[in-house]
């Protein structure tokens, strides 16, 4: 039923309503955007977070990251940098069925350290 109904979604083109806000998000310069690959791109409860329109993603970095199990991570990666076109973007993330190896790699090659 679930894979239905992300099915009928994206068909939809659907951004469903978010059951929480960020009050502070002017407060982050580096945004990090994370998902599954759902029906081929980013879930649309991603998409509405970042194409609602009282949130303002223009000059900040924003990091995309995915997993996946079958294919088109990136495209998912792509809708993700498209959905914020006024931001800047760092070589994003891929994960295949939840492998995290090189993530601390990723990150040294974006010049984001680990802490």
């Amino acid at each position: 039923a679930l894979i239905d109904y992300a099915a009928e979604e994206q068909d939809a083109d659907a951004r469903p309503e978010l059951t929480s806000h960020i009050e502070n998000l002017e407060d982050y310069d580096v945004i990090f955007v994370g998902c599954p690959v759902w029906w081929h791109t980013a879930p649309m409860p991603v998409l509405s977070f970042l194409k609602k329109s009282d949130y303002d993603f223009s000059g900040k970095i924003v990091v995309s990251f995915c997993s996946y199990a079958n294919m088109f991570p990136h495209e998912t990666l792509l809708e993700i940098v498209n959905a914020t076109p006024n931001s800047l973007h760092h070589n994003g993330f891929i994960s295949e069925e939840g492998d995290t190896t090189g993530i601390a790699q990723w990150l040294d090659d974006i010049n984001l350290k680990l802490k």
